[in-house]
């Protein structure tokens, strides 16, 4: 049951980065960038519990890298199941860590571009706003140069 939980965080790590370094627009960009921003404690939290998992699979399978037992057939079998198990969970769960740690990254990314987008919207829109007006006094120009010719 353990190990489906972990398969889950896997899942749902690998869909919002590919929510998140998906191409589409704006708006629906900066849903997602929030949506992520809503629940960044609880990723914290899934990130802290992910660690102490790799941690225990780290040193489950280094008790699997020592002397197998050489007695039995069948006690071999049994340990290169064992064995395989804890290679297969250390994987497993370090591949949705480095995944978790990513998203948590990019969605820092994400967050300041958004905000640097937006400080840049404000900054073209008050630019626009005290952009003097273009309109110059056409008939002085004329007369001017007449005057030096």
């Amino acid at each position: 049951m353990f190990w489906w939980l972990v398969v889950g965080v896997l899942v749902v790590a690998t869909i919002l980065l590919a929510m998140l370094l998906a191409p589409m627009p704006s708006a629906l960009h900066a849903a997602v960038v929030g949506l992520i921003d809503k629940i960044q404690r609880p990723l914290w939290v899934v990130l802290s519990v992910m660690a102490w998992v790799l941690f225990d699979t780290t040193m489950e399978m280094r008790s699997y890298q020592e002397h197998p037992p050489q007695d039995q057939a069948l006690n071999m079998v049994a340990y290169h199941n064992k064995k395989w198990r804890a290679e297969r969970n250390f994987y497993m769960v370090a591949f949705a860590f480095t995944l978790l740690l990513v998203l948590v990254r990019l969605q820092s990314v994400a967050h300041d571009e958004a905000a640097l987008r937006e400080e840049n919207r404000n900054l073209r829109d008050l630019q626009r706003i005290n952009r003097p007006s273009t309109t110059a006094p056409a008939a002085p120009a004329k007369t001017e140069t007449k005057k030096a010719q």
